[in-house]
C-alpha cells in the first residue's frame, strides 16, 4: 500500500471519553474527519482486505474514488486517490 508521497503526522492523545470520529453531510451521508491520501485505492482496498481490516466499497465522487475502513477499535477512517483532473489534486500541487 503506499500512500501519498507528502509526510502524514498523527498525533494521538489520550481522553476519559471517546471523541467524535465522523460528521454528517448534508446529504447524510457520514463521513470521517481523518482522510489519507493514495495512488491506488483499489490496491490499497485489496491490501486492507486480505489483512483483516474492516473495508467499505469504494465509491466515486467524480474527484476522486474513496474508500472508508476502520480502524480496530472501530473508528471509521477514509482513504482517498484523486483523479489526475481533481480539482482538489491542482489546489494541493500550486
Amino acid at each position: 500500500m503506499k500512500l501519498n508521497h507528502t509526510p502524514a503526522v498523527l498525533g494521538l492523545i489520550q481522553v476519559d471519553e471517546k471523541q467524535p470520529d465522523t460528521f454528517k453531510k448534508k446529504d447524510s451521508l457520514i463521513t470521517p474527519y481523518y482522510n489519507f491520501l493514495t495512488e491506488d485505492v483499489h490496491s490499497a482496498h485489496e491490501y486492507l482486505k486480505n489483512n483483516g481490516v474492516n473495508v467499505f466499497d469504494i465509491r466515486d465522487s467524480g474527484d476522486f474514488y474513496l474508500m472508508d475502513f476502520e480502524d480496530p477499535d472501530g473508528n471509521l477512517l477514509s482513504m482517498i486517490d484523486l483523479n489526475q483532473d481533481s480539482r482538489w489534486l491542482k489546489s494541493l500541487t500550486r
